[in-house]
């Protein structure tokens, strides 16, 4: 159930508690499990503003909501037009909430298609599925019939109706990213979808796909070019807007390691960076899985070092989209080895330059002579 209050007076398109627009106005959605009823959505429009009535008028239908606010001053016109000129004063508008999964949301902003001053768009309104009526009782065409012509003002107050057709819209895809060579399995969100005939993904149709419901529909991803790309639904509605939800990823690349170096029984935190890391699905170095990994963005990952050799080690990162190439970027170093001391005497008091040589001296974090800490260690 939906209430319109156009007497309300937040300001916020969310907020409630800021009174300073007074009657912008606001709706409520109410929905009842058994004999309960809760508030689910409080809605505002995406342009609030004091006078506008918001929920003046209100129409449900399902998962959809239609709220009229007569006295919006926009001179836009049609759907999706610019909300910031106010100078057609109370000219009105209709707009569209679509629910997905309890989540209420503003799908379009509807005006007349000869928006004029004083015109009351949205004085009331109906709704079926997809099809919205907005009636306009003050416009003053002299046309008749259906899509007459709007521009002769000379019956004035005669009034008109207008019909708006909700097309679908895609919300989310999962996964959200893949291959450039397609054939990833994804599942679309949204609504509308019943009867769609096409599903394209930057802007290539996908090779197959199913309706499973108006709010779903799984599809097989195109081949495509490296980035984002919009994922658009057709229906004998229309086809959404342009989104950016899907996004194309190459073979990952490791550009470093940190630390780079580590001992030969593992265990220690690394962190691995480089490109396209989203949805890796592994981590080894020297051919062994690494634990503990953490994908933090696609450039980043933590992990800890498994056990390895003593020499260099490749660092690999697998994701859908493959793996990286092979690298010597990180070191198993052993316990270090001390095979001499240049010069190999000196006097008691200290203070004489040493050259130590070895093995596993990476990292070093400390020199002792007779058990008493060398100084200026390099």
């Amino acid at each position: 159930m939906v209430v319109g209050a156009y007497g309300e007076d937040s300001s916020a398109t969310g907020g409630q508690s800021d009174n300073t627009a007074v009657d912008s106005g606001a709706a409520y959605v109410f929905v009842r499990n058994s004999a309960t009823w809760t508030q689910q959505a409080y809605l505002k429009a995406s342009n609030a503003d004091a006078g506008d009535s918001f929920g003046d008028s209100v129409a449900i239908s399902g998962d959809t909501v239609v709220v009229g606010a007569i006295y919006e001053d926009s001179n836009a016109t049609g759907v999706y037009g610019a909300q910031s000129d106010n100078s057609a004063s109370n000219a009105g508008a209709a707009y569209v909430f679509v629910r997905s999964s309890g989540t209420w949301t503003q799908q379009a902003y509807l005006k007349a298609s000869n928006t004029e001053a004083g015109d009351g768009f949205g004085w009331s309104m109906a709704i079926d599925v997809d099809t919205v009526v907005v009636a306009t009782p003050y416009e003053d065409s002299n046309s008749t019939g259906v899509n007459g012509t709007q521009s002769d003002n000379s019956a004035s107050g005669s009034g008109a109706g207008y019909v708006f057709i909700v097309g679908p819209e895609v919300t989310a895809l999962s996964p959200p990213s893949g291959p450039l060579a397609g054939g990833q399995s994804v599942t679309l969100t949204g609504i509308f979808f019943t009867g769609a005939t096409s599903v394209t993904i930057g802007g290539a149709t996908v090779p197959s796909f199913a309706v499973v419901s108006s709010t779903s529909i799984t599809a097989t991803t195109p081949a495509g070019s490296l980035g984002t790309a919009s994922v658009l639904v057709t229906t004998p509605k229309g086809t959404n807007t342009a989104n950016t939800l899907y996004t194309y990823q190459g073979v990952p690349t490791v550009a470093s390691i940190a630390p780079l170096s580590g001992p030969l029984a593992g265990g220690q935190s690394v962190t691995v960076t480089g490109t396209n890391f989203t949805g890796a699905t592994a981590v080894t170095i020297g051919g062994t899985a690494a634990t503990a990994v953490t994908v933090v963005n696609a450039t980043t990952i933590t992990a800890t070092t498994p056990a390895g050799s003593a020499g260099t080690a490749s660092v690999l990162v697998t994701t859908p989209n493959g793996v990286n190439s092979a690298n010597t970027l990180y070191t198993y170093q052993g316990v270090p080895t001390v095979a001499s001391i240049s010069p190999s005497s000196g006097p008691a008091a200290g203070g004489q330059s040493v050259t130590i040589t070895g093995t596993g001296f990476t990292g070093a974090t400390a020199v002792s002579i007779g058990g008493t800490a060398a100084t200026a260690v390099t």
